[in-house]
């Protein structure tokens, strides 16, 4: 699934509400949900989920699930939605059906997945109480339908599945999220400077073979790709918003060599640095 494309149509959005336990259900569209209070489990595809406040708990369409808990009823958030504006004539909440009265023909979004997108199998994240804000406000646009609230919902649950994916690529991935976030703001503080991959990787004392696989799977490029483009992004904003000529904006961003310097800006800006000088 390309999520540059998706455009997500929230059916139904609700917040705080109680949970009420049922058999094992399955709903034609995607469910997500975030919990506020109160724990147990969901069992989903024959797997547990144990949840508390702070859990949040994505389903695909079709996937069969039913709440495990005792006494206190739990509070969750959450969205009735898909990944695409295809079936937004139907625009009411579709219930979950018991498991036994489910057929998979039913699904709205049928094969939008590959089988390895991260968004065909359940995901599971805890302590994640950055998402509380986001559901709150899916939920109020929702609740009070002003002016364009169905395009602000696609938006924000757009921005929650994104982060989703996110977060949950990089646990499967064992990304140590810190230390890559640690390396990017050190290359953000000092792009000015020559910073290749072993001066990077000393200054943290990791090998850098390591450094640039963790940079890789934290953000798609490797770490030279990565050093390179923050350059060109900071030449772009020195060129747009001061008078520096080309040579002392390349010494700005640590490649006094103006030929490599502008080769680098063409190949991965598609123009020349002279072009993105304001006349």
């Amino acid at each position: 699934m390309n999520l540059q494309i998706i455009n997500p149509y929230v059916r139904f959005a609700r917040i705080k509400e109680q949970t009420i336990p049922h058999g094992v259900s399955q709903a034609v569209d995607h469910r997500i949900f975030y919990c506020h209070s109160g724990k147990g489990q969901l069992e989903a595809a024959g797997k547990l989920y144990p949840f508390t406040a702070g859990t949040l708990i994505y389903l695909p369409a079709g996937t069969p699930y039913r709440y495990l808990f005792e006494q206190e009823i739990p509070v969750f958030s959450g969205c009735n939605f898909d990944f695409y504006q295809d079936h937004n004539t139907l625009n009411a909440s579709i219930p979950p059906v018991p498991h036994t009265s489910f057929s998979k023909q039913d699904i709205l979004e049928k094969q939008i997945f590959e089988k390895d997108d991260i968004f065909a199998h359940c995901m599971y994240l805890e302590n994640a109480f950055q998402f509380e804000g986001k559901f709150a406000e899916i939920a109020e646009e929702f609740v009070n339908h002003n002016l364009y609230y169905d395009v602000r919902c696609s938006t924000l649950l757009k921005d929650v599945l994104i982060m989703t994916a996110r977060l949950t690529a990089s646990m499967r991935h064992g990304i140590n999220r810190q230390k890559a976030d640690e390396i990017l703001q050190y290359i953000h503080s000092h792009y000015d400077q020559p910073l290749t991959n072993k001066e990077i990787a000393d200054h943290f004392n990791y090998h850098e073979n390591y450094i640039s696989t963790l940079i890789l799977k934290y953000t798609g490029l490797t770490l030279h790709q990565y050093v390179l483009n923050h350059k060109m992004h900071m030449a772009v904003v020195f060129l747009q918003s001061t008078t520096l000529t080309v040579g002392e904006v390349a010494e700005k961003v640590g490649m006094p060599d103006i030929k490599h310097f502008s080769k680098c800006f063409k190949k991965i800006i598609g123009h020349s640095p002279s072009q993105f000088r304001v006349k």
